[in-house]
């Protein structure tokens, strides 16, 4: 039994042995070597018939294993001299020779003239800030500043609770005065968080004090005076 793949396009075919699995684009064909003898016709063997077209050219066979190596041959006869090589390059110089013995002192000369002044050179970094110096003594009172007028100062306060899901709260000073200052105090023990804590600002006035934050419960006040 033969088998082959066959490409679906340009009709090429390779064999391939029974266990090949052929590529997406080729079909596997197989058929017997030598297909089985026929019955034999009525009345006898007829008269031979013409010779048939000639077919076509099979695929090419599997390559054949390597031979042997053949047996080494005769060393042939010594070929004639050759002609005079050109001279080699001039070798490495060789390793430095021993140190000699040092030579006698030689006299002292004479006394050169004094060179010229160099440039100045880069300025230095800074120093290290010395330590600070005894406090001086006071100095005299200076004359008296001249008398301010009587201010109402208001602390208004009020109970504060901002929800876990975050939220503000604000607490307004009295009529006819302004905030000059705020806050709150927080109640029990968790850890207040406090995203604004500021005048709360109307017509470009401080009328009161507000707070923006989550989880926090305590008193809110503001500090007014009378504007």
């Amino acid at each position: 039994m033969l088998f082959a793949c066959v490409n679906k396009t340009t009709r090429y075919m390779r064999l391939v042995g029974s266990t090949t699995t052929c590529r997406p684009t080729e079909t596997k064909v197989h058929w017997n070597q030598t297909g089985p003898q026929g019955p034999a016709g009525i009345g006898g063997t007829g008269p031979q018939g013409p010779q048939g077209p000639r077919g076509f050219q099979g695929p090419r066979g599997l390559q054949g294993l390597q031979g042997p190596k053949g047996d080494t041959g005769a060393a042939g006869p010594q070929g004639p001299q050759g002609p005079k090589g050109d001279d080699g390059k001039a070798g490495a110089a060789g390793p430095q020779g021993p140190k000699g013995d040092k030579g006698e002192t030689g006299a002292p000369g004479q006394k050169g003239a004094p060179g010229e002044r160099g440039p100045a050179g880069p300025q230095g970094p800074k120093g290290d800030t010395g330590a600070r110096g005894p406090e001086g003594p006071a100095g005299p009172a200076g004359p008296a500043g001249p008398g301010g007028g009587s201010a109402t100062v208001t602390t208004k306060a009020d109970s504060l609770y901002l929800p876990a899901n975050g939220g503000g709260d604000e607490v307004k000073c009295p009529s006819g005065t302004v905030a000059t200052g705020g806050g709150f105090i927080a109640g029990g023990n968790g850890q207040p968080y406090i995203t604004t804590n500021a005048p709360l600002i109307e017509n470009d006035k401080a009328v009161g004090w507000r707070l923006w934050g989550k989880g926090v419960s305590g008193t809110i006040y503001v500090i007014c005076i009378k504007g």
